[in-house]
């Protein structure tokens, strides 16, 4: 009796986990099982890292833009309207340096005709240890940036997985709407903007730091020697990215306007190291016909607390100001004087 009772479980719960894995297979979540990305893309996953393989995969896109959260209310159609192109929007929450470079990796891996990047700059690209602390305590699945779609079977078969599988299937019988993220990537992650509560937003602006603060002085001058001596490892990934672009793409490298109150002060170390590191960008920018544009400094924008719901992240009015600004510049190769930016390349990207 026991026996038989025995073989009956196990057979149930073999045919229960055959099940279930079927079911993961044929739905697809990630579109990253064979075989591929379906042509209807289904974002129904919060975390970008296993969401975006699957837009670079789809074909639909020809340009990408990565960064961080600074980087992701940037919306792509008004820059693929702008440069003829067409923008997935692939900055990540959070992204280390090393997790963009993945995803531009992949990118120009499957992409036969790349014609664009933008990369947008934060700190993790000028960070001294990018090279040892690659990834945040978010799950990153690099076996879904690989060319072998086969070996991603081994991870699938997990509830995260059966989950994001029920809420698509839940999709496509008409029981729920699509998530935050759109084909292309791109998902506002702000409130509303109506509403914005100003003096809400000013107290997350000027939690660490007063607004009376000022430069520092006298101001710290490294040595030759100690600024040759700084490192930042993760700008050879940034130079690996722009080289292996082609030649005519649109290569645009713009630092993003965070808040003076998150600018390491005037004058101060920590400004230095930063004015260290955009000269570096803008060496290798020079090297590989990259524009660079630099939207992080003290300006009308940056200084305004009303353009911020905190330190670090912009309303969506500026998000659409900087697709502009940038699309513009890219196209005429003349800067516009009332833009609150700094362009730190000689290229000229409107002169072809």
């Amino acid at each position: 009796m026991w026996t038989r009772y025995t073989r009956t479980l196990i057979i149930f719960a073999v045919s229960v986990l055959i099940g279930i894995a079927a079911f993961i297979v044929i739905i697809n979540p990630y579109g990253n099982l064979p075989p591929g990305p379906r042509e209807n893309i289904i974002i129904t996953d919060v975390n970008q890292r296993f969401t975006y393989p699957q837009i670079v995969r789809s074909g639909r896109y020809d340009a990408l833009i990565i960064g961080t959260s600074t980087t992701r209310l940037i919306p792509p159609e008004r820059l693929s309207t702008a440069l003829d192109m067409r923008f997935a929007a692939l900055a990540m929450n959070s992204a280390r340096a090393w997790e963009q470079y993945l995803i531009a990796d992949l990118f120009l891996r499957t992409v036969p005709d790349p014609k664009g990047v933008m990369v947008g700059i934060d700190l993790v690209w000028c960070e001294p240890d990018a090279d040892t602390v690659r990834f945040t305590h978010r799950p990153f699945p690099e076996w879904m940036y690989d060319d072998n779609p086969w070996n991603d079977l081994l991870y699938m078969l997990n509830g995260k997985a059966l989950e994001i599988a029920v809420r698509q299937f839940a999709f496509y019988l008409g029981l729920r709407d699509r998530f935050r993220y759109r084909d292309d990537g791109y998902g506002v992650f702000v409130p509303p903007d109506d509403e914005y509560d100003a003096e809400r937003a000013r107290q997350k602006i000027w939690q660490f730091r007063s607004a009376d603060e000022g430069a520092v002085v006298p101001a710290y001058s490294p040595t030759d020697e100690e600024r040759a001596g700084w490192s930042y490892p993760a700008l050879e990934w940034l130079e690996e990215i722009l080289t292996r672009f082609p030649a005519d793409a649109a290569k645009i490298v713009a630092t993003m306007p965070v808040h003076i109150a998150y600018q390491p002060l005037p004058g101060s170390q920590g400004a230095a190291r930063e004015a260290e590191c955009k000269r570096r960008i803008a060496v290798i920018a020079e090297k590989t016909g990259a524009v660079t544009i630099d939207f992080r400094i003290p300006s009308e924008l940056t200084s305004n607390d009303l353009n911020y719901w905190d330190m670090m992240h912009f309303r969506l009015p500026v998000a659409e100001n900087l697709a502009d600004w940038i699309g513009s510049y890219v196209n005429s190769g003349r800067p516009d004087p009332e833009a609150p930016y700094d362009i730190l390349t000689t290229t000229n990207p409107g002169a072809s």
